[in-house]
């Protein structure tokens, strides 16, 4: 079965013109829509979207909610799991090549593939300090100790690094598995 096509045929016919994306490029490997679903930061971020961001908007919306749009996310059920499970894989993705947290958190999975990397995400998404934190809640629970200090060494200058950041329970949150995990 070819996820990309079922998912195509989900989604309403209005949301896709062809002045925004060719329905033909949802197949072909080198099209823009298909290399940003393939860069696996760009992957979390949609499923961040679906599971955190998109039923804030349903509940805060003032116009009528769309059907269509929610009868698709109830189909593919995104929850909880599939966020946790894209954090995983972006551990095991880290893990199994040995790249620099610091790197990923931009999708730059290697110096070499640096320009690959910016040509095949035509639009980047970079995580958040949130997002490095439940890297290294995981590789901290994988008892993966410098895996887990340089996620959260990068969520730290993350969370500093950023004025406009006012939460202050990931900071806590990320003081204290730093501690336990030097």
């Amino acid at each position: 079965m070819n996820l990309m096509f079922e998912i195509t045929k989900q989604i309403p016919r209005d949301l896709i013109t062809t002045k925004t994306v060719n329905d033909k490029d949802c197949f072909n490997e080198h099209s823009d829509i298909n290399r940003f679903i393939t860069n696996p930061i760009n992957s979390l971020m949609l499923i961040k979207r679906f599971v955190q961001i998109w039923p804030d908007v349903l509940n805060y919306s003032v116009v009528p909610q769309n059907t269509r749009i929610n009868k698709f996310i109830e189909k593919f059920q995104f929850g909880k799991n599939d966020l946790t499970g894209a954090y995983e894989a972006l551990y095991r993705i880290q893990d199994f090549y040995q790249l620099e947290a610091h790197d990923l958190k931009t999708g730059i999975f290697s110096k070499e593939w640096m320009l690959v990397a910016e040509k095949w995400s035509p639009v980047p998404k970079f995580m958040g300090a949130d997002d490095m934190l439940e890297i290294g809640i995981i590789a901290y629970k994988e008892n993966d100790y410098q895996s887990a200090n340089m996620w959260l060494k990068t969520a730290l200058d993350e969370i500093n690094n950023n004025e406009s950041y006012s939460d202050e329970s990931s900071m806590i949150t990320v003081l204290d598995y730093l501690s336990w995990s030097e």
